[in-house]
């Protein structure tokens, strides 16, 4: 009841004062300074990591499949293991590329 009044009061006030980057940094528990800092630049490898980790997931499921004794002696599984192989090593080579020696061992 009256905590909401308040709220709604502050709220009105910060409105009609028109600092909009107050009122979002109250509601929101963020510094307003944060608010009107700059984006942070945005990487390619966003782009690359979520493709890798889909690689990684459908390496597992054939794996998963590989082991099963009625598609162990398929003649596939080369094709898929050199296709892992070579994604995988394309986005090790590209990660070094992109970041650098030392900061992709370091972080």
């Amino acid at each position: 009841g009256k905590q909401i009044l308040k709220q709604f009061k502050a709220i009105k006030e910060i409105l009609l004062a028109g600092d909009t980057n107050r009122l979002v940094a109250e509601l929101t528990n963020v510094r307003i300074n944060d608010l009107a800092a700059p984006p942070e630049e945005i990487s390619i490898m966003s782009y690359v990591e979520p493709f890798v980790a889909l690689i990684i997931v459908v390496n597992g499921v054939m794996m998963a499949f590989q082991t099963d004794p009625s598609f162990e002696s398929w003649r596939g599984w080369v094709y898929f293991e050199l296709f892992f192989a070579m994604a995988l090593s394309l986005e090790l080579i590209l990660r070094l590329l992109l970041v650098g020696c030392r900061d992709f061992w370091t972080g």
